[in-house]
């Protein structure tokens, strides 16, 4: 599929791009310029969902950072493949968890009620300790959970099936399958596969080739010196 521009976006299965020259008028600009900006964002989430693993590409602002990092694990249940038996039978949902503080509002919420993964709907599940934890296929970890809670997580759930995503480097780096992270201001992952492997999940070249892989040597245990600061890698 050709790729149009860094404003491309996908109408029913037409690609159009958006004018870089000429868009504003003096007036107007602060309004169009935030009018803009969100019509690009709302596509991401909603509507274009072939491009957005490669939206880390793009420069993003701060206060943007959680919606894009939402519509990420939505895109990772699409090139992800988990086993039947995490599922149960044909009518299963695909459960996304968040353990510990949300930090994404309600965009996953939204996002779960106008999209699907592999036909399936999406219900969103909300957990302040890893005693609530019910079966899920994603759980984001919150970066404000104290190190040793992110841990314990990684020792309890490593064998579960599930797709435990945390919000540092560090996180896939102690075990966990994948943590994000900011690089010049862009939001990437990094993709543990040997805890991926553990997990039974089948991970896509296209998604691969979008991630920083930890390579084996660096794959250590569990320990408190295996996590930095949130959102850093090394």
């Amino acid at each position: 599929m050709k790729r149009l521009g860094p404003l491309a976006i996908r109408t029913d299965k037409n690609w159009r791009t958006l004018p870089s020259k000429g868009l504003f008028l003096p007036a107007r600009s602060f309004f169009l310029c935030a009018l803009l900006f969100s019509f690009v964002l709302i596509a991401w989430l909603f509507l274009g969902t072939g491009s957005l693993l490669e939206a880390q590409a793009e420069n993003v602002p701060e206060n943007r950072e959680y919606p894009i990092k939402a519509a990420y694990l939505y895109h990772f249940g699409r090139y992800i493949k988990w086993p039947p038996e995490a599922f149960g039978a044909a009518d299963t949902p695909f459960f996304i968890g968040i353990l510990g503080p949300n930090p994404f509002g309600n965009t996953l919420d939204q996002l779960a009620r106008q999209k699907k993964v592999r036909d399936r709907p999406i219900v969103i599940k909300n957990f302040s300790r890893i005693e609530e934890y019910t079966r899920c296929h994603i759980l984001f970890i919150s970066g404000q959970l104290p190190q040793e809670h992110q841990f314990e997580t990684i020792r309890r759930l490593s064998n579960g099936r599930v797709l435990l995503v945390g919000d540092q480097y560090a996180f896939a780096h102690a075990g966990g399958c994948i943590g994000f992270f900011l690089e010049t201001n862009r939001v990437r992952f990094a993709i543990n596969l040997e805890a991926m492997e553990k997990a039974q999940l089948a991970v896509s070249s296209k998604m691969l080739n979008l991630a920083h892989v930890i390579d084996p040597p660096a794959r250590n245990s569990i320990n408190s010196s295996s996590f930095q600061t949130k959102n850093s890698r090394r």
